[in-house]
């Protein structure tokens, strides 16, 4: 476990009221690699996703993504299986042809093992950038509706109560503007208030003062769609 790692959780606990004795359990965990704590501490409910987000990139020298699933391409994801993302809780993005490497969003991206493995399978380094368990998870159900429902204890708690809250169909968009059944996070009214548009804007703004992407790499990509 890294330096910076073990700063954020003890932060994180801190925030939280997470006791000494859960903090030193899951430090231990940690040092195996193939358990990640923040992961634990959302699903379970410790810690709030939407507010740790930005900590968790700060942390690892990256930037926080608000997803929105109608610009995601699922093509990329769905060449792996659905357990294996799963388990990195993490979701392909883009392929950057300039550098070889994909980006790639994910809940814990000091979660090492299991992102090593996504990376193996896709054959090239992946770029992280963070996002909440929430967006991840919602985005791996819409990519992968035969694998994962509310019935799968991979999921976190809140996922399976908003698939069995709401009935979802994939083939339409709409559907996902209804997959939190009713209880629209900060983040997301933010995002529905804002046109489309300026959204999208405002993203590869962020992106451009990270050097994460430039205008010309957007361009190129939007050419990619154009019939």
């Amino acid at each position: 476990m890294s330096a910076a790692y073990g700063q954020l959780l003890r932060t994180l606990a801190q925030a939280a009221d997470i006791s000494p004795q859960k903090l030193k359990e899951s430090e231990a965990r940690a040092n195996s690699s193939l358990y990640s704590p923040l992961i634990d501490w959302l699903a379970t409910g410790f810690i709030d996703a939407e507010l740790v987000v930005a900590q968790i990139a700060q942390a690892y020298g990256t930037v926080a993504l608000a997803l929105s699933p109608s610009t995601v391409n699922f093509d990329l994801a769905r060449r792996l299986p659905a357990h294996m993302l799963q388990r990195a809780k993490a979701f392909p993005l883009y392929h950057d042809p300039q550098t070889g490497s994909i980006r790639t969003v994910a809940v814990d991206p000091f979660f090492t093992v299991p992102l090593d493995n996504v990376s193996r399978a896709l054959g090239a380094p992946l770029e992280l950038l963070v996002a909440s368990l929430g967006d991840v998870e919602r985005l791996l159900v819409l990519a992968f509706p035969e694998e994962l429902s509310a019935k799968d204890t991979t999921l976190s708690g809140v996922t399976r109560e908003r698939l069995n809250i709401k009935s979802l169909t994939f083939a339409r968009e709409d559907s996902v503007d209804g997959f939190v059944g009713g209880e629209t996070s900060p983040m997301h009214r933010l995002e529905d208030s804002v046109a489309p548009n300026d959204r999208i804007e405002a993203l590869i703004s962020v992106l451009e003062e990270k050097g994460v992407l430039t205008r010309t790499e957007y361009l190129e990509a939007l050419r990619k769609f154009m019939v």
